[in-house]
């Protein structure tokens, strides 16, 4: 087992890397907690204005750090896009989609050597488009 300190109270360039790497993975818990404390607070006849720009870069958010560890890259045109679009309905349902699609294709990429999932927006006719694409190159 490493010793976080030396003899000199000096921490040693492994004890830093292995803090770097606690507090990292300190705030990707963190993240998914808040995310999954989100979800959690579903009333299932309770429909309001929601934005799904932010919702959808929440839910990249959450699971970003950890698909990169597994070698999973994440794209995405989300910051370029406009937040004015809003909508009727119930946001966590709305994220717990966006989650889902983005776990499927985590799951479809998981074996190949490169890995990429893309995420797109655009619109149309007042009407919000996303787009989920995973890439798999062997």
């Amino acid at each position: 087992m490493t010793t976080l300190l030396r003899k000199d109270d000096e921490f040693s360039k492994e004890s830093l890397e292995s803090l770097t790497k606690i507090n990292q993975a300190v705030n990707r818990i963190t993240k998914i907690v808040a995310g999954l404390r989100t979800l959690s607070r579903s009333d299932d006849t309770q429909k309001e204005e929601f934005w799904p720009v932010p919702c959808i870069q929440e839910s990249i958010a959450m699971v970003k750090d950890i698909y990169r560890i597994d070698g999973i890259e994440i794209k995405s045109n989300i910051d370029d896009f406009s937040f004015d679009w809003a909508t009727i309905g119930q946001a966590d349902h709305f994220q717990q989609v966006i989650m889902n699609l983005l776990s499927n294709a985590k799951d479809a990429v998981s074996l190949a050597k490169t890995k990429l999932i893309e995420i797109n927006l655009s619109s149309e006719n007042e009407s919000l488009i996303i787009e989920v694409s995973d890439i798999a190159v062997a």
